[in-house]
């Protein structure tokens, strides 16, 4: 298995996500999300960008860093950086922090799956639907 399949199926266990709820979210069959989870078939780039989006991680960690076996001695930290060019630092147990930061299995699956294509949004269009949102949250407190 390639490190990116093993990594897919990680993130996904991690998140509380069923491989439906991921294929959902792509907008692909459940098999097809499968093979890539199973190093069968190669997603595109296109398919990356989304599943990083949808795991809340960048591509270089999703498809380059063995997260499974990610730690660093106490003294060391391991950088990385995200989409927007930030650097984030992970010490020595980097996998607890990575799970920490994944709260998507407290969540109901309408919701869980409301935030799965939130996540595949660009940054502009995210801005545009929370501004939506918040007018028709108020339209309806006027009520």
């Amino acid at each position: 298995m390639n490190l990116l399949a093993a990594n897919l199926k990680m993130l996904r266990l991690q998140h509380g996500l069923t491989q439906k709820q991921v294929a959902d979210a792509l907008n692909i069959e459940r098999s097809t999300y499968t093979y890539y989870e199973r190093g069968r078939t190669l997603p595109t780039f296109s398919t990356i960008q989304k599943l990083a989006r949808i795991f809340d991680v960048s591509i270089d960690t999703m498809a380059g860093v063995d997260l499974q076996n990610l730690t660093a001695p106490a003294e060391e930290n391991v950088f990385f950086g995200d989409e927007s060019g930030n650097t984030h630092t992970l010490h020595q147990n980097s996998y607890s922090y990575i799970y920490q930061h994944s709260s998507l299995a407290a969540l109901p699956e309408e919701e869980q799956a409301l935030l799965l294509k939130f996540r595949q949004l660009p940054a502009d269009k995210k801005e545009d639907l929370v501004k939506q949102l918040n007018r028709y949250i108020d339209e309806l407190d006027m009520e």
